[in-house]
């Protein structure tokens, strides 16, 4: 066991504090959207934070529309950074033969109405 800032983490990676350890598993055919607003820094310096925070609760909040329109799942938002991805926790059900790759459609059209 290691000992980090009084919390006692075991080698096997789960912690026993209240939180869970996730475990990574081997997942075929994902695609992974990240994004991040061009010229950000210097927008933070120029407006109000309450300005900051109505623009990214704003447009964040049209990103999980647009991901729940394309069942896209969103995974984190840090700051400016908006991460989201396909055919990660469930397969699409509806392939056809061929169309194992679906999902892969999903995300790049989500990803250019996103760039709108």
């Amino acid at each position: 066991r290691d000992y980090d800032d009084g919390i006692i983490i075991d080698r096997g990676y789960e912690l026993t504090t209240t939180s869970r350890a996730l475990y990574a598993e081997e997942v075929n055919n994902v695609c992974i959207i990240f994004l991040d607003i061009v010229g950000f820094s210097r927008m933070s310096l120029e407006l109000k934070p309450i300005q900051i925070m109505d623009m990214l609760h704003d447009l964040f909040g049209r990103y999980d529309n647009l991901c729940d329109r394309h069942g896209v799942l969103k995974l984190e938002t840090v700051g400016d950074a908006y991460v989201c991805a396909t055919n990660l926790l469930k397969e699409r059900d509806d392939y056809s033969p061929g169309d194992e790759y679906l999902h892969a459609k999903d995300a790049a059209l989500n990803a250019l109405e996103m760039a709108k």
